[in-house]
């Protein structure tokens, strides 16, 4: 693995070429460990940590936002209901979790690597249920929400998220490259099964499944957005969850700077992958995937384009 600091990000990040961007971190980690880069393994321990974590605060955020929308409508009493046993039994597991990895260290120093690597099993599975748990909360609330005030509610609300999010990524990751760095570190802090190869024009990802909505997709009966929006590519039965990448990736950088960071491929059949295309040229990109978020090269909206959310001056660290 190849760990670099990245000054824009504040943080490091990995930057490979070709297929290994998209092996698990911790992959690279039992790869050290078995060759004896202990160093070089502690160094991927800590990156692999702050990884994940960083997906699973995104994925409470998500939570949150939907659950602070849903009190609004419903009351508190209903949202408090949906988020206080997760939330409750997520801290929980977040401390048996930080004393499970520091166990890992202590492994790796003391030379006891086969215990190191049984750890680090148990310490992802962990941290893939919680990041589960948060990834159905969410996905239950936007259903509720949806179900109470109607889906344009939800368009709304994902707007409202993902909009300062996406104006610091633009800011910080303006280059196509970069772009497909951060996209598939998600993809390995969701959990996700992942691969990447380049073509002439553009770099195709894919998630089988991707780590939050594809997953979700697979073990959950999700629900669906009846209607086709603007958001939802123009196609009817799309998940409310994977709306989110509609606005986020597509329509929102498309009105802001002209053209989306990535084009969402998402499957019709839940089993099926999800595609990522991060073209290298925005002359690239053809129409066609412009019409189906209802807007033209540049970012104005076309006849039927939905109305869009006042700004807000909410944000994090940009993340699906």
């Amino acid at each position: 693995m190849k760990i670099e600091r990245s000054a824009a990000l504040g943080r490091d990040i990995r930057r490979e070429d070709g297929p290994s961007l998209a092996a698990s971190t911790w992959d690279g980690v039992r790869a050290s460990l078995r060759a004896g880069r202990v160093e070089e393994a502690l160094a991927g321990i800590d990156y692999g940590c702050a990884e994940a974590k960083m997906m699973y605060d995104s994925m409470c955020g998500f939570a949150d936002h939907a659950l602070e929308r849903l009190a609004e409508v419903a009351g508190d009493d209903e949202a408090g209901r949906r988020g206080s046993h997760v939330g409750t039994r997520g801290r929980d597991d977040a401390e048996r979790l930080a004393a499970g990895w520091d166990e890992v260290r202590a492994d790796v120093r003391d030379g006891r690597l086969e215990q190191a690597c049984a750890r680090i099993d148990a310490c992802c599975a962990m941290a893939k249920a919680m990041h589960d748990d948060m990834c159905r909360l969410a996905d239950d609330a936007l259903t509720r929400l949806a179900q109470l005030a109607g889906d344009e509610e939800v368009h709304q609300l994902l707007r409202r998220r993902y909009r300062p999010v996406i104006e610091r990524w633009l800011e910080t990751t303006p280059r196509t490259r970069e772009s497909v760095e951060r996209g598939i570190e998600f993809q390995r802090g969701h959990f996700g099964s992942t691969s990447v190869r380049e073509e002439a024009d553009r770099f195709v990802v894919t998630c089988d499944p991707c780590g939050s909505g594809g997953q979700l997709r697979r073990t959950k009966r999700v629900a669906r957005v009846e209607g086709a929006h603007d958001w939802t590519w123009n196609r009817e039965n799309v998940p409310y969850y994977c709306t989110h990448c509609a606005v986020m990736w597509e329509i929102l950088p498309t009105e802001m700077r002209g053209y989306p960071i990535r084009i969402n491929l998402p499957p019709a059949n839940d089993a099926d992958p999800c595609v990522h295309l991060y073209y290298k040229r925005p002359e690239a990109i053809p129409d066609e995937y412009f019409t189906r978020i209802s807007r033209v090269r540049g970012g104005a909206p076309t006849a039927g384009a939905e109305a869009p959310a006042a700004p807000c001056d909410e944000g994090e660290e940009a993340r699906p």
